[in-house]
C-alpha cells in the first residue's frame, strides 16, 4: 500500500528536521510502503517495508518534530512517533489525547501538521 497524506507529511516533517543527525532517513524514505495500518480506538499504527533491501545500521531511536498535528474532529493536538529499528524506518505510531474514538472512519486527509 502507498503512504497516505498524513503519514508522508508527518513523515517528511521529521526527515526534513532530523537530516542533519539522520541524513539516511531521506534516502530511505523513497522506498517506503505499507505494510499494514492497525487503528487501535486512541491513535493507530503504521508498519512500514521497503522496495530496496538496505544494509542494517545500529541505530535504534523513537522520534518526533516539533510540528504541531490537528486532525478534524478532535479538540486536542494528536501526538506522533516514529520508531527506526536498525536504522530503517519501522512504524509510526499516532495517538490522540481525548476520548474521542480513533479509528477507520476518521478522515485522515483532514489535518494540519503546524
Amino acid at each position: 500500500m502507498q503512504l497516505n497524506n498524513l503519514e508522508t507529511a508527518i513523515l517528511k516533517s521529521i526527515i526534513e528536521e532530523k537530516l542533519d543527525k539522520y541524513p539516511f532517513l531521506s534516502e530511505r524514505f523513497k522506498y517506503l510502503f505499507v505494510l499494514s495500518r492497525e487503528f487501535t480506538g486512541v491513535g493507530m499504527y503504521t508498519r512500514f517495508g521497503y522496495s530496496k533491501i538496505f544494509n542494517s545500521e545500529s541505530i535504534n531511536i523513537l522520534v518526533s518534530s516539533k510540528k504541531s498535528l490537528f486532525i478534524e474532529g478532535f479538540q486536542y493536538e494528536i501526538a506522533y512517533v516514529l520508531d527506526i529499528s536498525d536504522g530503517k524506518i519501522n512504524f509510526l505510531e499516532i495517538v490522540t489525547n481525548e476520548d474521542t474514538l480513533f479509528d477507520n472512519t476518521i478522515n485522515l486527509d483532514k489535518f494540519k501538521l503546524i
